[in-house]
């Protein structure tokens, strides 16, 4: 096994677990299990692409147990309490909002304009009221949408209809992840 302290409060352990029926086990679990990558989606992206790569200049030699067909992950089960998932940012070009983009957030969502004008001091003054919102329902800053210092803020009418509005199948903790809520109500209508 090896081990490391980050710091000397934590202790980090690892081992290599070579039981086949362990193994097994792990497989199964995971694969009648749904995982949201909350955050490090772009790395396991390029890990899947860059597999796909060597695999494909490997050819009939590839066997499957090759480094780059593994990736180190770390998961966490998505209701656990002392879970953090940092505040996410996407940006948007004009020319692709839709026309009446705020009216249309208004079905779920009340849009607030906070500034017209709006410098680094309007921009913390929405990042609070969101952070008010950080246990729900969901709000979302939108900056820059009717001209570079206006600032509105979109809050979530209310949770449920939020939750109703999120695809079929979902754990109540996947339907309540900022990113998720973000790209299902917001970005994927676009």
């Amino acid at each position: 096994g090896v081990q490391t302290c980050a710091l000397p409060i934590y202790r980090h352990r690892l081992w290599v677990v070579t039981d086949k029926k362990q193994v097994a086990t792990v497989v199964d679990v995971l694969a009648a299990t749904n995982i949201t990558i909350a955050d490090g989606h772009h790395r396991t992206h390029t890990a899947l692409d860059y597999r796909d790569e060597c695999a494909a200049k490997a050819g009939k030699k590839w066997t499957g147990n090759e480094p780059e067909n593994f990736a180190l992950m770390g998961l966490i089960p998505e209701d656990d309490p002392g879970l953090v998932i940092l505040p996410i940012h996407r940006l948007i070009q004009d020319e692709t909002v839709p026309e009446r983009f705020l009216e249309r957030l208004g079905a779920l969502y009340r849009v607030e304009v906070l500034a017209t004008d709006g410098g680094a001091e309007a921009v913390e003054a929405a990042w609070a009221r969101v952070q008010q919102n950080a246990l729900g329902p969901t709000a979302f800053a939108i900056l820059g949408l009717d001209g570079p210092g206006s600032i509105h803020l979109a809050a979530a009418k209310s949770q449920e209809a939020i939750d109703s509005a999120m695809p079929q199948g979902l754990s109540t903790a996947s339907k309540r992840l900022d990113a998720r809520i973000l790209t299902e109500t917001v970005l994927t209508p676009i």
